[in-house]
Protein backbone atom coordinates (compact mmCIF):
# COMPACT_ATOMS: atom_id res chain seq x y z
CA UNK A 1 0.00 0.00 0.00
CA UNK A 2 1.44 3.44 -0.96
CA UNK A 3 1.99 5.96 1.51
CA UNK A 4 -0.61 8.77 -0.02
CA UNK A 5 -3.17 6.08 0.29
CA UNK A 6 -2.69 5.66 4.24
CA UNK A 7 -2.20 9.72 4.48
CA UNK A 8 -5.88 9.48 3.14
CA UNK A 9 -7.60 7.38 5.75
CA UNK A 10 -10.18 8.99 7.64
CA UNK A 11 -9.05 7.34 11.03
CA UNK A 12 -8.99 10.08 13.54
CA UNK A 13 -5.72 8.52 14.70
CA UNK A 14 -4.03 9.82 12.18
CA UNK A 15 -4.64 13.44 14.06
CA UNK A 16 -2.02 16.50 13.57
CA UNK A 17 -2.69 19.02 16.60
CA UNK A 18 -2.15 22.32 15.05
CA UNK A 19 0.31 23.09 18.45
CA UNK A 20 2.06 20.17 19.89
CA UNK A 21 2.09 21.48 23.45
CA UNK A 22 -1.60 22.40 23.13
CA UNK A 23 -3.36 18.83 21.67
CA UNK A 24 -6.90 19.78 21.22
CA UNK A 25 -8.69 20.25 17.86
CA UNK A 26 -12.46 21.52 17.89
CA UNK A 27 -14.75 21.34 14.59
CA UNK A 28 -18.28 22.76 14.39
CA UNK A 29 -20.52 20.65 11.66
CA UNK A 30 -23.58 20.12 10.68
CA UNK A 31 -23.46 16.12 10.55
CA UNK A 32 -26.18 14.77 7.63
CA UNK A 33 -25.56 18.62 5.89
CA UNK A 34 -21.92 19.47 5.63
CA UNK A 35 -20.98 15.65 5.90
CA UNK A 36 -22.51 12.00 6.04
CA UNK A 37 -21.71 10.46 9.68
CA UNK A 38 -18.51 8.86 10.01
CA UNK A 39 -18.96 5.43 10.40
CA UNK A 40 -18.22 3.57 13.78
CA UNK A 41 -14.68 4.01 14.79
CA UNK A 42 -12.26 4.48 17.91
CA UNK A 43 -9.37 6.29 18.52
CA UNK A 44 -7.26 7.14 21.22
CA UNK A 45 -8.51 10.90 22.31
CA UNK A 46 -11.53 12.18 24.30
CA UNK A 47 -14.02 13.53 22.22
CA UNK A 48 -16.81 15.63 23.39
CA UNK A 49 -19.82 16.73 21.35
CA UNK A 50 -21.15 20.09 22.24
CA UNK A 51 -24.79 19.50 20.75
CA UNK A 52 -25.90 23.06 19.58
CA UNK A 53 -28.94 21.89 17.60
CA UNK A 54 -30.91 19.20 15.57
CA UNK A 55 -31.38 15.91 17.24
CA UNK A 56 -29.63 12.77 17.00
CA UNK A 57 -28.00 9.65 17.96
CA UNK A 58 -24.72 8.53 19.90
CA UNK A 59 -24.00 4.86 19.29
CA UNK A 60 -21.37 3.55 22.00
CA UNK A 61 -20.42 0.02 22.01
CA UNK A 62 -23.18 -0.83 19.56
CA UNK A 63 -25.97 1.06 22.18
CA UNK A 64 -27.93 3.45 21.13
CA UNK A 65 -28.62 7.06 22.71
CA UNK A 66 -30.37 9.64 21.75
CA UNK A 67 -28.94 13.05 22.01
CA UNK A 68 -30.30 16.73 21.24
CA UNK A 69 -29.69 20.18 21.61
CA UNK A 70 -28.28 21.15 25.26
CA UNK A 71 -26.64 17.59 25.25
CA UNK A 72 -22.81 17.63 26.34
CA UNK A 73 -21.67 14.04 25.16
CA UNK A 74 -18.51 12.45 26.37
CA UNK A 75 -16.56 9.78 24.64
CA UNK A 76 -13.84 8.20 26.07
CA UNK A 77 -10.55 7.18 24.15
CA UNK A 78 -10.90 3.66 22.52
CA UNK A 79 -14.71 3.82 22.76
CA UNK A 80 -16.46 2.11 19.63
CA UNK A 81 -19.04 4.85 18.36
CA UNK A 82 -20.58 7.03 16.16
CA UNK A 83 -22.86 9.80 16.18
CA UNK A 84 -25.11 10.47 13.53
CA UNK A 85 -28.58 12.45 12.54
CA UNK A 86 -32.14 11.60 12.84
CA UNK A 87 -33.26 14.91 11.33
CA UNK A 88 -31.65 17.14 8.57
CA UNK A 89 -28.60 17.32 10.43
CA UNK A 90 -27.01 17.45 14.01
CA UNK A 91 -25.40 20.65 14.44
CA UNK A 92 -22.05 19.74 16.93
CA UNK A 93 -19.18 21.47 18.13
CA UNK A 94 -16.47 18.50 18.16
CA UNK A 95 -13.60 18.31 20.72
CA UNK A 96 -11.04 16.03 20.42
CA UNK A 97 -8.48 16.09 23.12
CA UNK A 98 -4.88 14.01 23.75
CA UNK A 99 -6.22 12.90 27.36
CA UNK A 100 -2.27 13.00 28.40
CA UNK A 101 -2.73 16.76 28.39
CA UNK A 102 -4.22 16.26 31.72
CA UNK A 103 -2.50 14.93 34.57
CA UNK A 104 -1.89 11.26 35.17
CA UNK A 105 -4.86 11.27 37.76
CA UNK A 106 -7.04 12.66 35.76
CA UNK A 107 -6.34 10.29 32.71
CA UNK A 108 -6.46 7.08 35.13
CA UNK A 109 -10.15 8.01 36.26
CA UNK A 110 -11.10 9.32 32.70
CA UNK A 111 -9.87 5.49 31.48
CA UNK A 112 -13.10 3.86 33.42
CA UNK A 113 -15.55 5.79 31.96
CA UNK A 114 -17.14 5.08 28.23
CA UNK A 115 -19.24 7.65 28.33
CA UNK A 116 -21.47 10.27 29.56
CA UNK A 117 -24.48 12.15 28.10
CA UNK A 118 -25.35 15.37 30.36
CA UNK A 119 -27.29 18.39 30.03
CA UNK A 120 -26.45 20.33 33.15
CA UNK A 121 -26.68 24.11 32.58
CA UNK A 122 -23.40 24.39 34.87
CA UNK A 123 -20.95 22.54 32.30
CA UNK A 124 -22.67 23.76 28.91
CA UNK A 125 -22.42 27.29 29.96
CA UNK A 126 -18.23 25.80 30.45
CA UNK A 127 -18.25 24.37 27.19
CA UNK A 128 -19.52 27.28 25.17
CA UNK A 129 -17.08 29.33 26.61
CA UNK A 130 -14.07 26.88 25.82
CA UNK A 131 -15.73 26.99 22.32
CA UNK A 132 -15.54 30.88 22.18
CA UNK A 133 -11.72 31.04 23.51
CA UNK A 134 -10.86 28.13 20.87
CA UNK A 135 -12.55 30.11 18.20
CA UNK A 136 -11.08 33.91 19.42
CA UNK A 137 -7.57 32.46 20.42
CA UNK A 138 -7.43 35.53 22.99
CA UNK A 139 -3.99 35.34 24.92
CA UNK A 140 -3.23 32.76 27.16
CA UNK A 141 -6.40 31.14 25.69
CA UNK A 142 -4.61 27.63 25.69
CA UNK A 143 -4.46 27.73 29.48
CA UNK A 144 -7.49 29.19 30.01
CA UNK A 145 -9.34 25.96 28.32
CA UNK A 146 -7.31 23.22 29.63
CA UNK A 147 -8.63 25.07 33.22
CA UNK A 148 -11.88 24.74 32.01
CA UNK A 149 -11.89 21.45 30.30
CA UNK A 150 -10.09 19.81 33.84
CA UNK A 151 -13.39 21.16 35.49
CA UNK A 152 -15.63 19.68 32.97
CA UNK A 153 -14.35 16.46 33.15
CA UNK A 154 -14.17 16.61 36.95
CA UNK A 155 -17.52 17.55 37.64
CA UNK A 156 -18.69 14.22 35.33
CA UNK A 157 -16.15 12.09 37.40
CA UNK A 158 -18.11 13.20 40.30
CA UNK A 159 -21.74 12.93 39.12
CA UNK A 160 -21.62 8.92 38.83
CA UNK A 161 -25.11 9.10 38.32
CA UNK A 162 -24.67 10.34 34.90
CA UNK A 163 -22.21 7.76 34.05
CA UNK A 164 -22.01 4.91 32.42
CA UNK A 165 -18.95 2.58 33.39
CA UNK A 166 -17.31 0.43 30.56
CA UNK A 167 -18.54 -3.10 30.96
CA UNK A 168 -17.09 -4.11 27.48
CA UNK A 169 -13.88 -2.56 27.49
CA UNK A 170 -12.14 -6.08 28.07
CA UNK A 171 -15.10 -7.92 25.90
CA UNK A 172 -13.18 -10.29 22.98
CA UNK A 173 -15.82 -9.58 20.55
CA UNK A 174 -15.04 -5.61 20.54
CA UNK A 175 -11.54 -6.22 20.61
CA UNK A 176 -11.64 -8.07 17.65
CA UNK A 177 -14.23 -5.57 15.85
CA UNK A 178 -11.56 -2.81 16.83
CA UNK A 179 -8.99 -4.96 15.46
CA UNK A 180 -10.38 -5.86 12.14
CA UNK A 181 -11.67 -1.75 12.15
CA UNK A 182 -8.07 -1.10 12.92
CA UNK A 183 -7.42 -3.13 9.36
CA UNK A 184 -9.90 -1.54 7.60
CA UNK A 185 -8.87 1.92 7.64
CA UNK A 186 -5.39 1.10 7.02
CA UNK A 187 -6.81 -1.18 3.92
CA UNK A 188 -9.87 -0.23 2.97
CA UNK A 189 -8.41 1.44 -0.39
CA UNK A 190 -6.89 -2.20 -1.27
CA UNK A 191 -9.27 -5.24 -1.63
CA UNK A 192 -10.00 -6.61 1.77
CA UNK A 193 -12.59 -9.81 1.96
CA UNK A 194 -14.34 -11.05 5.16
CA UNK A 195 -12.51 -13.76 4.87
CA UNK A 196 -9.14 -11.91 4.96
CA UNK A 197 -10.44 -9.91 8.43
CA UNK A 198 -11.18 -13.10 10.06
CA UNK A 199 -8.06 -14.60 9.69
CA UNK A 200 -6.68 -11.12 11.46
CA UNK A 201 -8.92 -11.57 14.24
CA UNK A 202 -9.33 -15.40 14.41
CA UNK A 203 -12.54 -15.39 14.74
CA UNK A 204 -15.16 -18.04 12.29
CA UNK A 205 -16.69 -15.99 9.05
CA UNK A 206 -20.38 -16.36 10.76
CA UNK A 207 -19.35 -15.32 14.20
CA UNK A 208 -17.72 -12.49 13.27
CA UNK A 209 -19.77 -11.19 10.81
CA UNK A 210 -22.41 -11.09 13.58
CA UNK A 211 -19.83 -9.28 16.17
CA UNK A 212 -19.37 -6.82 13.82
CA UNK A 213 -22.61 -5.84 12.52
CA UNK A 214 -23.84 -5.61 16.12
CA UNK A 215 -20.63 -3.42 17.48
CA UNK A 216 -21.11 -1.40 13.87
CA UNK A 217 -24.72 -1.06 13.03
CA UNK A 218 -23.12 -2.44 9.28
CA UNK A 219 -21.93 -5.27 7.25
CA UNK A 220 -18.49 -5.78 6.37
CA UNK A 221 -19.16 -4.98 3.26
CA UNK A 222 -21.43 -1.98 3.66
CA UNK A 223 -18.37 -0.70 6.18
CA UNK A 224 -15.99 -0.55 3.38
CA UNK A 225 -17.98 0.51 0.90
CA UNK A 226 -19.14 3.75 3.01
CA UNK A 227 -15.76 4.58 3.91
CA UNK A 228 -14.47 4.63 0.14
CA UNK A 229 -17.22 6.63 -0.80
CA UNK A 230 -16.14 9.33 1.87
CA UNK A 231 -13.14 8.91 0.62
CA UNK A 232 -14.07 9.61 -2.96
CA UNK A 233 -16.11 12.02 -1.47
CA UNK A 234 -13.38 14.16 0.16
CA UNK A 235 -11.13 13.55 -3.21
CA UNK A 236 -14.10 15.36 -5.87
CA UNK A 237 -14.99 17.86 -3.29
CA UNK A 238 -12.52 20.64 -4.48
CA UNK A 239 -13.22 19.69 -8.08
CA UNK A 240 -9.11 18.96 -8.92
CA UNK A 241 -9.78 15.18 -9.31
CA UNK A 242 -11.61 13.23 -12.33
CA UNK A 243 -14.90 11.27 -11.08
CA UNK A 244 -12.77 8.14 -12.48
CA UNK A 245 -9.44 8.31 -10.83
CA UNK A 246 -11.45 8.90 -7.66
CA UNK A 247 -13.46 5.81 -8.17
CA UNK A 248 -10.17 4.02 -8.44
CA UNK A 249 -8.10 5.50 -5.66
CA UNK A 250 -10.95 5.18 -3.22
CA UNK A 251 -10.79 1.34 -4.13
CA UNK A 252 -13.57 0.83 -6.14
CA UNK A 253 -12.66 -1.15 -9.59
CA UNK A 254 -16.03 -0.45 -11.52
CA UNK A 255 -17.36 3.10 -12.46
CA UNK A 256 -20.63 2.32 -12.41
CA UNK A 257 -20.34 0.49 -9.48
CA UNK A 258 -18.91 3.08 -7.93
CA UNK A 259 -21.66 5.72 -9.41
CA UNK A 260 -24.48 3.76 -7.97
CA UNK A 261 -22.71 3.34 -4.30
CA UNK A 262 -22.19 6.87 -4.02
CA UNK A 263 -25.37 8.22 -5.09
CA UNK A 264 -26.89 5.97 -2.59
CA UNK A 265 -24.95 7.20 0.37
CA UNK A 266 -24.82 10.90 -0.78
CA UNK A 267 -28.02 11.36 -2.87
CA UNK A 268 -26.26 12.81 -5.77
CA UNK A 269 -23.96 11.60 -8.56
CA UNK A 270 -20.52 11.80 -8.22
CA UNK A 271 -20.01 14.47 -10.50
CA UNK A 272 -22.09 17.16 -8.97
CA UNK A 273 -19.62 16.67 -5.79
CA UNK A 274 -18.16 19.49 -5.84
CA UNK A 275 -20.98 21.50 -6.47
CA UNK A 276 -23.14 19.90 -3.93
CA UNK A 277 -20.40 20.56 -1.53
CA UNK A 278 -19.94 24.29 -2.07
CA UNK A 279 -24.22 24.60 -1.83
CA UNK A 280 -24.06 22.88 1.70
CA UNK A 281 -20.77 24.91 2.96
CA UNK A 282 -23.21 28.30 2.00
CA UNK A 283 -26.27 27.10 3.30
Amino acid sequence: MNNDKKNNSLRYEKIKYHMTAFPINMHVDKIGQNYQPLPTHFHGEIELHLILGGEGNAILNGVTHMIKQGDLVFIAPFTLHRIENTGAYLHSCCFLIDPHFFSDFLFGDMNKILFSITNSPVLIKKMHFVMDEMTNKKELYQLVVKGELTSVFAQLLRNNSNISFDYSKNDKNFIAVKKALDYIHNNYTEKISVDQLCKVVNLSNSYFSQCFLKATGKTVTDYIIHLRCQHAFLLLRNNKTYVKDACFLSGFNNLSYFTKKFKEQYGFLPSETSKKSYELNHH
